[in-house]
């Protein structure tokens, strides 16, 4: 499971920061390069600071099986990592 936790506003104060609280040792996510404290920047080619929280928690929890295109920062490293979504267990 991954935890996202919403950030401040960027400077036009209508567009968030959305940074992982956690990300599940063994999940798709972490064997792709994925951590906790990385900045979500995109999500299957749309940017995460023009989604609202609970869409981008959503992308995050489609369909089983779903490819799952996500781009984060890391300090100053920008970095662009796939998955394929499991069930839930």
């Amino acid at each position: 499971m991954h935890h996202i936790g919403e950030g401040v506003p960027q400077d036009d104060k209508t567009a968030f920061s959305y940074f992982l609280r956690s990300v599940d040792k063994g999940s798709p996510a972490f064997r792709a390069g994925i951590r906790q404290g990385d900045e979500i920047i995109s999500i299957n080619g749309q940017k995460a600071s023009s989604l609202g929280l609970k869409p981008l928690g959503l992308m995050l929890r489609a369909k089983p099986g779903a490819r799952i295109r996500v781009g984060v920062q890391r300090g100053e490293q920008t970095r662009q990592s796939q998955f394929v979504l499991r069930p839930s267990l």
